[in-house]
């Protein structure tokens, strides 16, 4: 039996539907899984070909929508629990910077997991521990992508993250 891997899909069950439908047709012997090799390989390459026309369709969003987007996920994170920290020095602001856009980040400090938001073009750090940020991402996914979310989050426990986010930024569990 040959293992399908799907790159994307329009939608989140989409892949699932596929799946148990090969797997019926597999069990009432309609396709035999090796002769399909090429087959599976041009319709891969042909969804992936899909899927990229699409999300470069979907790159052309308007500044508004991409704000409220952003207005948005900032309200998931407060709703969650997240603290918002102004960055009032100018090395706060530095290391803002340095965190990827748009995105949560883990960040070890003091032994510690944290998981950051930053906002530079605000000044402010948004500021959660674990629970927090599974409460996010409960928010911000689908039920069925949840237990991945938890999956994901296990993984980062067990990672390291990046060092010097001690000293400018004062004892972030006081604030």
């Amino acid at each position: 039996m040959c293992t399908l891997r799907v790159v994307g899909y329009d939608g989140p069950y989409q892949a699932e539907e596929v799946r148990l439908k090969r797997r019926k047709l597999q069990r009432e012997s309609l396709i035999d899984p090796p002769s399909l090799r090429k087959s599976i390989s041009a319709f891969l390459l042909a969804l992936v070909s899909l899927a990229l026309v699409a999300g470069s369709t979907g790159c052309a969003t308007s500044k508004d929508e991409q704000a409220a987007q952003q207005r948005e996920k900032e309200q998931w994170l407060v709703s969650a629990g997240f603290k918002v920290i102004a960055a009032t020095t100018p090395e706060q602001q530095q290391m803002l910077r340095t965190l990827p856009a748009d995105r949560v980040s883990a960040v070890r400090r003091k032994g510690q997991l944290y998981f950051v938001y930053p906002v530079p073009a605000q000044n402010v750090l948004y500021l959660g521990k674990n629970s927090q940020y599974l409460d996010y991402r409960f928010l911000a996914q689908q039920p069925r992508e949840q237990a991945l979310v938890k999956q994901e989050v296990e993984s980062i426990n067990r990672s390291l993250a990046s060092p010097g986010w001690e000293a400018p930024w004062g004892d972030w569990d006081a604030q």
